[in-house]
């Protein structure tokens, strides 16, 4: 076998660096990486399984040499590379023991003053395929019996992609390639990020971070940095380590060449956003509206009446008039292609407002006749129909300032969430603190009339996920909803994360997320570069680049992300932003 060559690059270096080594917490993580990455592999897309191949005799004799595996203690001394079974419970370590049947791999033997002793690596049951975090530890020849046959790892044929390398235990890695070089990438040393919604398996061409799933170390004058895709060089078995098992098991970096990104990355741009003229918040309401994206309210205590307008292709913020009245929450709110509608909120109110941005003025809009409370909303082309959390629907005629009391619609009432689809409002509805099926329904505006739709395939665990139209259907969750068949089915969601294929926004092509963009037509998931950092979390070890409750807007073939929290104790919700901006397909 010889590794895959390296792509064309300039060698990242830091001369000034020193060799370092992982920290006990980080090695902790890192092994835990291993073993959720092994899990992972099972369940991905099933390949054909490389035939055991032969592998270097040093320093670790291949499992499938020639030597006779012995039967019973007494047979003959088991050599590193063999399996052996515990035939009593004993103590391995510290805190841990090793039970009755289970599997030791023998790393090295060694003599004692009354026999043999063993190094083993403890890996759970081989027969059901559990690959835990290994434990290492020495044992007498007394209390373990040998297989029938030695173990023999399937060692994979080719070694260009960090999951062939990931997969294997850690024992394994030193039995597959020694202290010879290989090479791989596309990978990426991903940094420890708050909030972080996609998981590390995400992260490549075959689906790892580099950094959760192999322990590692780099030569002198070399630097892995964070956050770019390489493709990287280096060994196992370090000779320096002399016999640290756990120095010897960590990868040595020797080159870290800058990469291409992979295919499985949606190409595009980040940009911040000028910090906006009013405070940050979550909740908040956004719109496009001919101006710009038109944001407004939120979860910000006496400032629910401020608002502003950003304007992505100039990067310009422009502050709005404040809003008469008292501050809002929970409201409902479209735009009508002249006037931004809102209505309701706290609870209570049955009123609203509407703003000009022409002309930065507001009108009020009175009272509907229903009982107020949190609502959904959507503009037919010539009114507004709103539909409270209270089980009520009305319609409001900006043009002849008229409202129409509406049938109730067949949902219970409670929590609601809805899309329009440009002909249909389609509402689903669950019964406040209930775990019922979520109920749907839709309202044909050409004749004022209900229907319900059919079962939706979820509880109300899953409500507050946002449905989104793509055109032809909503998706909600992993399901798609045709309102012409009137029927769900399950969506093919290949690596994506769990609850964020509907999160997004519908750009034409994606449903494009802060950290994921969903293909509805391939029923795969690429992830997004990198956003930048939030400001103040630079240099704080916890490289925070996400934005907690925020409202995402598609605007002028842009993704609008403003605020939100943090997810963190401190700052609760700054006013930046950032905006991605997708490159020409």
């Amino acid at each position: 076998m010889s590794p895959s060559p390296p792509v064309p690059g300039t060698e990242l270096t830091d001369p000034s660096s020193e060799r370092h080594h992982l920290t006990p917490f980080l090695f902790a993580a890192a092994s835990v990486g291993v073993v959720a990455l092994a899990l992972v592999a099972v369940a991905a897309p099933s390949s054909p399984s490389p035939a055991p191949i032969a592998v270097p005799s040093d320093p670790i004799p291949s499992p499938s040499s020639s030597a006779t595996p012995a039967t019973s203690p007494a047979s003959a001394p088991y050599d590193a590379g063999q399996l052996l079974r515990a035939t009593a419970s004993f103590p391995l370590v510290t805190d841990w023991n090793v039970e009755t049947g289970q599997s030791l791999y023998v790393i090295a033997r060694d003599r004692g003053a009354s026999g043999d002793v063993y190094q083993v690596q403890h890996w759970g049951d081989l027969e059901t395929g559990l690959r835990p975090d290994t434990v290492i530890g020495t044992v007498e020849a007394s209390v373990v019996d040998a297989r029938t046959e030695p173990y023999e790892a399937l060692c994979p044929p080719t070694v260009s992609r960090v999951e062939h390398v990931a997969a294997l235990q850690v024992f394994e890695r030193l039995v597959c390639f020694g202290a010879r070089e290989i090479s791989f990438g596309p990978v990426r040393r991903q940094e420890y990020q708050v909030m972080q919604s996609t998981p590390p398996w995400l992260g490549g061409e075959a689906g790892l971070d580099f950094f959760t799933a192999l322990p590692f170390d780099s030569a002198d004058g070399v630097a892995v940095p964070a956050g770019r895709w390489l493709q990287i060089t280096g060994h196992f078995d370090d000779p320096g380590c002399g016999g640290d098992l756990v120095c010897r098991e960590r990868f040595v970096v020797t080159a870290a060449l800058q990469s291409q990104p992979p295919t499985s990355e949606l190409q595009g741009t980040w940009t911040r956003m000028a910090d906006a003229p009013i405070s940050g918040r979550s909740s908040y309401v956004a719109i496009e509206v001919d101006r710009g994206t038109f944001i407004w309210g939120g979860d910000v205590t006496g400032e629910n009446t401020s608002g502003a307008i950003y304007d992505a292709a100039a990067g310009r913020w422009t502050e709005i008039a404040p809003t008469p009245g008292v501050d809002r929450f929970g409201v409902a709110a479209a735009w009508s292609g002249r006037q931004v509608l809102i209505w309701g909120g706290n609870d209570n109110l049955r009123d609203g407002v509407a703003y000009d941005p022409d002309s930065d003025r507001w009108s009020t809009i009175p009272d509907a006749p229903i009982t107020g409370g949190s609502a959904i909303s959507a503009w037919t082309g010539s009114q507004l129909v709103v539909v409270s959390t209270t089980g009520h629907a009305a319609a409001w005629d900006p043009a002849a300032r008229i409202w129409q009391r509406l049938t109730d619609p067949p949902i219970p009432a409670g929590y609601l969430e809805s899309v329009w689809t440009g002909d249909e409002l389609i509402v689903l509805g669950l019964s406040e603190g209930g775990a019922d099926p979520i109920v749907g329904a839709a309202f044909d505006p050409a004749t004022l009339t209900w229907r319900t739709i059919a079962d939706v395939p979820y509880g109300g665990l899953v409500l507050g996920v946002p449905p989104r139209w793509t055109g032809t259907a909503m998706v909600f969750v992993d399901h798609a909803y045709d309102p012409v068949a009137d029927r769900w089915s399950q969506l093919k969601t290949d690596r994506c994360s769990q609850g964020a294929v509907s999160s997004g926004v519908w750009t034409g092509r994606w449903l494009l997320g802060q950290a994921q963009a969903y293909d509805p037509i391939a029923g795969r998931c690429l992830t997004l570069p990198d956003a930048p950092i939030r400001p103040g979390f630079e240099n704080t070890g916890f490289e925070l680049r996400t934005h907690e409750f925020h409202t995402p807007v598609w605007a002028d073939g842009r993704l609008i992300v403003w605020s939100g929290g943090t997810g963190l104790d401190g700052p609760g919700s700054p006013p930046d932003g950032v905006v991605f901006t997708p490159a020409a397909p």
